[in-house]
């Protein structure tokens, strides 16, 4: 094979291979990402670790809010009226 040849067909694979879209993957930090994984206290749990992080990540934004006096809490809510809360404006806003 002459070598021009094969110096084209190395550049048109590579031009190819350059604009083939990627395979899009899931961002872990998402909401959307998280949010199947918020499930209510008592209901059955699919990922342990999911659930605890989706717990984590609502109490810290919570306590962020709070510090912050973005948001005034009644006394009396539980973690599981607030990750309700939480999770009902996520499925409403999506992003």
């Amino acid at each position: 094979m002459p070598k021009g040849f094969v110096v084209a067909l190395a550049l048109v694979l590579w031009t190819a291979l350059a604009i083939m879209p990627a395979r899009a993957e899931e961002d872990i930090r998402s909401a959307n990402y998280l949010l199947p994984h918020c499930t209510p206290v008592g209901t059955p749990v699919s990922d342990y670790y999911l659930a605890g992080k989706c717990d984590g990540v609502v109490d810290a934004a919570i306590g962020m809010m709070q510090m912050n006096r973005e948001v005034c809490l009644p006394n009396g809510v539980t973690g599981g009226q607030a990750k309700r809360v939480v999770t009902r404006y996520a499925d409403l806003t999506p992003r």
